[in-house]
This record gives C-alpha cells, sequence and structure tokens, in this order.
C-alpha cells in the first residue's frame, strides 16, 4: 500500500475539500430550489431576473416575474415578494401587494398586506385591500373599519372596502354598504373609469338583489360600457338572468370582441340555445374567425356529443343524445326555448 507524504496528504485533501464544495454547490443549484424553477425555463428566467436585478431591470419585468412565480405558490417568489415590500417604486409595490395575495393570507403574507394598506400611494393601498378581501382571518372587519374611518381614502379604496365589508358581516348594516356601493356608482356615473372599477366592485360582492342585476345587466347592453368589463358581466348574468343571454346568443358567439365571442361559447352548457349547432358550425367555418374560437367551438362541439368531420363539418348528436340537454351545469330546464327553472 502506497504511503503519501505529509504534503501530498495536503494536496489530497485540498481537492476532496474543493470538489465537495463543488458538489455541494451544484446540487444547492439545482436541487435546493422548487422544481418548477429546474423544470419551467419561464420560471427559472424569472426567479434569475429577480435575483440579478439592477437599475436596468426594467419595473415590468419585475413584476410579471413576481407574477408568475406567486402563481405557482413558489417559496422564493414570495421571498422575493416580501425582499421588495420597501421598493420605491410604487408599480414594484403594488405587483408585491399583487402577487402576495396569491399565496396563503397568513403570517408574514397578512403582516406585509397590512402594512401595505397604509403606502403612501394610492394603487398599492388598492391592491393590498384587493387582496385583503381574499382573507378570513377576523381581523379582516377591524381592518377594513380602520381604512373606511382614514379621510384621505380614495373612492377606489371606498368602494373596495364597502365591497369587503359587506362580505364579511351580515344583516342591516351589510344592505348598507351595497346600498353605499350603489350611491358611489350614481355618484360618478359621469366618470367611465371610476364608474367601471366600482362595477368590477359589485361583481365582487355577488350581490343578486334585483338593483344590483338591473345596473349589471344595464351596463352590459349600454355600448359605452368599456368592453374589457363586458365578459365579466356576461359571466354574472348566465348566472342570474340567462334568458337575456339566450335572446342574443348567435349575436354574441358571432361578435367581433374576441373576448365576448369566447365567453358566449363557453356558456353553452349553461344556456343551451336552440340555435347552439347553427353556430358552432359558423364559428368553425368563418374563413374571418381567430383561430382560437374555432378551438373553442370544436371542444364545445365534442363536449355536446357531436362529431366533426375531414371536411369540417359538425354533426350534431341526435336530440336524445345531445348533452346540452341533459347537462347537470344547465341551469334551464327548456333549452330548447331559453326558458329557466
Amino acid at each position: 500500500m502506497m504511503t503519501l507524504s505529509p504534503q501530498k496528504r495536503i494536496l489530497v485533501g485540498g481537492l476532496l475539500v474543493a470538489l465537495g464544495a463543488a458538489a455541494y454547490f451544484a446540487w444547492t443549484s439545482y436541487f435546493g430550489v422548487s422544481k418548477n424553477l429546474r423544470t419551467n425555463p419561464v420560471l427559472k428566467k424569472d426567479y434569475q431576473i429577480l435575483r440579478n436585478e439592477d437599475q436596468k431591470t426594467h419595473v415590468e419585468q419585475i413584476s410579471m416575474a413576481l407574477h408568475r412565480l406567486n402563481s405557482y405558490r413558489l417559496p422564493e417568489g414570495l421571498a422575493e415578494a416580501l425582499k421588495r415590500e420597501k421598493d420605491p417604486r410604487p408599480q414594484v409595490r403594488s405587483s408585491v401587494a399583487e402577487s402576495l395575495a396569491m399565496n396563503v393570507m397568513q403570517g408574514e403574507v397578512l403582516e406585509a398586506e397590512i402594512r401595505l394598506l397604509g403606502d403612501p400611494e394610492e394603487a398599492v393601498r388598492v391592491a393590498a385591500l384587493t387582496a385583503l378581501s381574499r382573507v378570513g382571518d377576523p381581523r379582516r372587519i377591524e381592518l377594513l373599519k380602520k381604512a373606511m374611518a382614514n379621510p384621505s381614502k380614495s373612492v377606489r379604496e371606498e368602494f373596495l372596502i364597502r365591497s369587503g365589508l359587506y362580505n364579511a358581516i351580515q344583516g342591516s348594516e351589510q344592505e348598507s354598504h351595497l346600498s353605499a356601493i350603489h350611491a358611489l356608482l350614481d355618484q360618478h356615473k359621469g366618470d367611465p373609469g371610476l364608474n367601471a372599477f366600482g362595477l368590477k366592485v359589485l361583481l365582487r360582492t355577488g350581490a343578486t338583489d334585483a338593483r344590483s342585476l338591473d345596473r349589471v345587466e344595464g351596463a352590459f347592453l349600454n355600448s359605452a360600457t368599456p368592453k374589457e368589463l363586458i365578459p365579466s358581466l356576461y359571466r354574472q348574468l348566465v348566472r342570474t338572468r340567462p334568458e337575456l343571454l339566450v335572446k342574443r346568443f348567435s349575436k354574441d358567439a358571432r361578435s367581433s370582441f374576441v373576448a365576448l365571442r369566447i365567453t358566449a361559447l363557453n356558456s353553452i352548457l349553461e344556456l343551451c340555445p336552440p340555435e347552439r349547432w347553427d353556430v358552432i358550425q359558423g364559428v368553425v367555418n368563418d374563413p374571418e374567425m381567430d383561430p382560437q374560437s374555432k378551438m373553442v367551438a370544436k371542444r364545445i362541439a365534442s363536449h355536446l356529443g357531436g362529431k366533426i368531420d375531414a371536411s369540417e363539418k359538425i354533426l350534431a348528436p341526435p336530440a336524445g343524445s345531445d348533452r346540452c340537454a341533459v347537462s347537470r351545469r344547465s341551469k334551464l330546464k327548456h333549452p330548447d326555448t331559453g326558458k329557466g327553472t
């Protein structure tokens, strides 16, 4: 057996230490992060952007990276968001409030959101209030009432505070907050931005009283309503006033507004409009139609039990096999007439 000299032993020992350190570094670099960061190149790039951020890194890049990483609830994304709670850029702090809300709203996440409620920028406070609406913590009511008492709160903040209180309490006090939301909408109907924001908040309350539903229907039928709000209004009406949408299904499913068109096509199982097969075939055959709408139409046709042959012709199933008529999701007893249960 060969005996090493003291000098060689020192050299070998040093090499082993170096190899061990290199192996440990490689192991932690690969296995020391969440699996999604190792396997998803987009998330991996997002993480690198946040870890290597400098003055040249665009705010939009930071915001998108925080959003994506936290949408997967990665601990690395949460850590990066918490690090930026006091970032000097308001847009980054807003992104922090929004991305933190994708995590479980407890412990350090909830405490960070509470601190962001006192941010000097309205956009950051609005993002934190939006996050607070998802919290089941008993402190929510106390925090919302404290925010309501702030004399410098904005109209957007008041919308969110009253919506949160409406969903957190019961009885006459709940009704008073809903009435206040409607009063704010009436007061600011001349301001398209505030009116649209207030309508979004009203949709979030889930209120099903006639006054709220009339306002939602009116906004949906009003050509001045911002387009981006229409799909949300449509989805609310699918649940509450489907008969209105059955009457105009053909028009909405062929709308020039892509988001409305896709929303309408996806509502077939709830509405069961009598002309559904003609509309689906029309969407598939239209040479001007976008690929996404065609894909949705084909998927819906398959859902309903239809077949698509090589020439793209949709073969509807026999009346008794049409899954729209028997779907448990359908809210309508009479899919051939569009009359509800």
